[in-house]
């Protein structure tokens, strides 16, 4: 009789619906039917006789419905379970007995005693030489969550410890699946996590059986990432590969987080808001390390001050209204060139000093003698070819019809007329004017209805 309790195979794809049970011993020819023995799982789940699945005696296969959704890579598993409540066969005393029926009752019990010892050696066994539990490759499952120092923790458990929080929804497992061709050795992981980076971080399994890392397989170290088998995958076995991708879902505890724990760069300018407040504020940290955020101004700035005061004026933006010293005298200032330069005070003491020469040097013992012009026109030459001649001109009208005008006849040979009186009633009515003449030059006099014109001069010297 065959040992084998139990199979189990990977789906190939979506469209694998039937799977064979012929390794496992059933009642072939009897009344005990093999749908009445088998019990058929799916990644773990007990499937529905009729429901999710049918059995073909004869062919020793079990069926998958149609309407039954399987994905590639899930493990279907068929069990034989047999029944020892009820006994397959009644012994009556004084009644004959039948080889069919010994053999049928036997083998109730010998079915019982196989299922026994295939779930007591696919379960925890003691490892007297190492002095453990021996899981022999597979993981625990269904365990209830810890809750002494002694109790064994879940997965659940460790998941909510790695995100910091009592209880959390995870849900982090990242599974590819792939059939093999015979050849192929690479497969290439598509949306690997990030965290992704050593052979260890995977389970990898070959028509269900464990590969070891690094003997029966590698990662890559580049993206993107790919497992590369040491032997090809044979033709239409499945290679299947798990991880688990870690999610921290809560916030840490206070005082928990270190700076080991951030990645460089990874703090970004949303998780520095410092929430409302006043606009334009800096991060400032004051002599302990520790940060306010606050409107800064130029003495938290080292050397601001100093800094700013090296700049020249001309480096400056030009100003737009009047620019008040503050009582202050303006220093080295480059003597004007343009109409519009500013004059420095070397520049004013000369022109002041020519003028004032200008005028100490007029020659006041050459006034000259006072001349009457009583009517017609004067010609008078200005009587220094050199320098220019101040001429005091005095008229006094002796009716008020009298009229007299001046003109002063420049170097060019124009005249340029500077006075013409008319005279009131008052007949002693005077118009005293002067006039400077320049070298070369002369003044015009005309005096008509008897005014009386006198003039004398004085000549720069």
């Amino acid at each position: 009789m065959a040992a084998t309790t139990e199979v189990s195979r990977l789906a190939a794809s979506g469209s694998d619906k039937t799977y064979s049970y012929a390794a496992i011993a059933t009642w072939d020819g009897t009344t005990i039917a093999d749908a009445d023995l088998l019990q058929v799982y799916d990644n773990g789940t007990l499937l529905t006789l009729t429901t999710h699945y049918t059995v073909d005696d004869v062919n020793e296969n079990i069926v998958l419905v149609d309407a039954y959704t399987i994905s590639t890579g899930d493990r279907i598993t068929i069990k034989r379970v047999t029944n020892i409540t009820d006994p397959y066969v009644d012994f009556v005393n004084n009644s004959s007995i039948e080889s069919a029926d010994l053999d049928l009752a036997i083998g109730q019990n010998r079915f019982k005693i196989q299922e026994i010892e295939t779930a007591t050696n696919n379960s925890l066994q003691y490892d007297i030489v190492n002095d453990c539990w021996d899981g022999l490759g597979y993981k625990a499952c269904n365990f209830a969550s810890a809750t002494t120092s002694n109790d064994l923790v879940t997965y659940g458990q460790v998941q909510n410890l790695l995100a910091g929080v009592d209880t959390a929804d995870v849900d982090n497992f990242v599974r590819w699946s792939f059939v093999g061709d015979g050849t192929e050795t690479d497969f290439v992981l598509d949306d690997a996590p990030s965290g992704l980076s050593d052979a260890s971080q995977l389970l990898v399994l070959v028509d269900g059986v464990a590969q070891a890392p690094t003997t029966n397989y590698t990662l890559s170290s580049t993206l993107p990432r790919t497992v590369t088998t040491t032997a090809a995958v044979p033709n239409g076995k499945v290679l299947q590969v798990l991880t688990v991708q870690g999610i921290v879902s809560s916030v840490f505890a206070d005082g928990t987080v270190g700076t080991d724990a951030i990645v460089d760069d990874a703090v970004t300018l949303a998780k520095i808001n410092i929430g409302a407040g006043v606009d334009d504020r800096f991060l400032v940290f004051d002599i302990n390390g520790d940060p306010t955020g606050r409107v800064i101004d130029h003495t938290d700035i080292p050397d601001f001050d100093a800094g700013v005061q090296t700049n020249r004026l001309d480096q400056l933006a030009a100003p737009t209204a009047s620019v008040a010293m503050g009582s202050q005298k303006i220093t080295g200032l480059l003597a004007g060139a343009a109409d519009t330069d500013a004059v420095n005070k070397g520049q004013m003491d000369t022109a002041i000093a020519v003028v004032s020469d200008a005028v100490d040097a007029l020659d006041a013992t050459d006034v000259g003698t006072a001349t009457a012009l009583t009517s017609g026109i004067g010609e008078i030459a200005n009587p220094s070819s050199t320098h220019a001649t101040v001429f005091y001109i005095n008229i006094v009208g002796s009716t008020n019809t009298s009229t007299a005008s001046i003109s002063v006849k420049t170097s060019g040979g124009s005249y340029v007329e500077v006075l013409q009186p008319r005279f009131s009633d008052a007949p002693t009515e005077a118009n005293s004017v002067t006039v400077i003449v320049p070298k070369n030059g002369s003044v015009r006099i005309t005096n008509t209805s008897g005014a009386t014109v006198t003039y004398s001069t004085q000549t720069f010297v």
